[in-house]
């Protein structure tokens, strides 16, 4: 991960700055490589959803008492099921998407600051 993304964010830029465009995946479509888009796209969300459902085990592991299989496939589970009743409730609608990216930006910072404010003011974990 620390050697290869770096490279495709300098390739990313290059592609930019060559094709004029500021979208990478336009860019990479002006240069001929519709098939590499594709597969970035497909291959992206693999990952990060890979990711995510590495570190939600990770969550559940460390607050219920259980195996990280288990946790995995629980997260899993209850992931695919919220996404699907998104999909079938919205259609190809965003908006549930930007309603889900709003609460995010209003109860992040929030809890990020009780955080901080834990850690700097009142240091009982150090």
């Amino acid at each position: 991960m620390y050697v290869f993304y770096p490279i495709l964010i300098l390739g990313g830029v290059a592609l930019v700055l060559v094709t004029g465009t500021y979208l990478v995946t336009q860019a990479m479509l002006d240069v001929g490589m519709g098939i590499a888009v594709l597969l970035i796209i497909i291959l992206g969300q693999l990952v990060i959803n890979g990711v995510n459902l590495y570190s939600g085990s990770l969550s559940l592991v460390n607050l219920i008492r259980m195996k990280r299989a288990t946790s995995a496939i629980i997260n899993g589970i209850i992931g695919t099921g919220i996404a699907v009743w998104i999909g079938i409730t919205s259609g190809s609608s965003i908006t549930p998407f930007e309603t889900f990216i709003g609460f995010l930006g209003s109860l992040l910072p929030a809890a990020g600051g009780v955080v901080i404010a834990d850690y700097f003011i009142e240091k009982r974990y150090i």
